[in-house]
């Protein structure tokens, strides 16, 4: 059941931010406190804080110790975790690459539909005694999504109001070949993390959006390698604005307009 309070048409919102590469919960609230949540018998970790009297829960896709590649991420737990905290409003950040020489790095853009060229990946919320026919012809809550092209437009940020993900299993990066052949079905980035994510938030009727920063382009486009260290110093050298993006959106996220996402997944069918 999925619980949504409403009072004048204004969402009471309880926010969820899933952080990339570089964005941490401190940019956004000055104190919190680390907790853990019981999902699925095990425990997973999560930060938690007040901006300007918004619960705010923050989740890292590297929940466990060292490093996580993001075919490891345990994505499926988090968006649980974010269900059961009551979670109806989930701004995710992400580093991507361009699939097309005028998404430039340092651009961000606010994606609207995705391609899954993922192959092992927990893909959906349901087990093999339910399932539904969930709705996705528009995965990104539109709601949110202007919420972020507010934020940009008001604090003067570069941004691309629309886009397509193609969400691949990675740690490698993709071949020349791939690149081009992404591009010419529609796809306009390339990233590793935001599939399952925004699939796993619309079955469990979660509102889901996210803001990508661009930190390379994909291999073949301007001939260069495509090394992780300089994906990194790009993400380092703009990655304040996407934190200035969140920290508005935000601000203004109480005044966004209802939406239905949490009736898309509703017709659950047992067996």
């Amino acid at each position: 059941m999925f619980i949504v309070i409403i009072v004048r048409g204004v969402f009471l919102v309880k926010v969820g931010i899933i952080g990339s590469t570089g964005f941490e919960f401190y940019r956004i609230c000055d104190s919190y406190i680390e907790k853990e949540i019981i999902v699925d018998l095990e425990s997973i970790k999560y930060l938690s804080g007040d901006f300007h009297g918004i619960d705010i829960y923050f989740f890292v896709r590297n929940i466990r110790k060292g490093a996580c590649p993001p075919h490891s991420v345990d994505y499926l737990r988090i968006m649980k975790a974010m269900q059961l905290l009551q979670v109806n409003s989930i701004l995710a950040t992400s580093v991507v690459g361009s699939l097309r020489p005028e998404y430039k790095p340092g651009d961000h853009i606010i994606i609207d539909q995705f391609l899954d060229f993922t192959k092992y990946r927990i893909f959906t919320v349901y087990n093999k005694d339910e399932f539904a026919f969930v709705d996705f012809t528009y995965p990104y809550c539109n709601s949110l999504r202007q919420v972020l092209a507010n934020s940009c437009e008001k604090i003067g940020v570069d941004y691309k109001e629309s886009g397509c993900y193609v969400g691949v299993d990675g740690p490698r990066f993709e071949t020349a070949a791939e690149v081009k052949a992404y591009s010419i079905l529609g796809g306009d980035v390339v990233g590793m993390t935001n599939i399952p994510e925004v699939i796993l938030a619309r079955e469990l009727g979660l509102c889901y959006a996210t803001i990508a920063l661009i930190v390379n382009y994909g291999a073949g486009i301007e001939g260069n390698l495509v090394l992780r260290k300089d994906c990194r110093e790009e993400v380092n050298k703009h990655i304040d604005k996407t934190v200035d993006i969140i920290r508005n959106a935000l601000s203004n996220i109480r005044n966004r307009e209802y939406c239905d996402c949490y009736l898309k997944a509703d017709d659950i069918i047992t067996n």
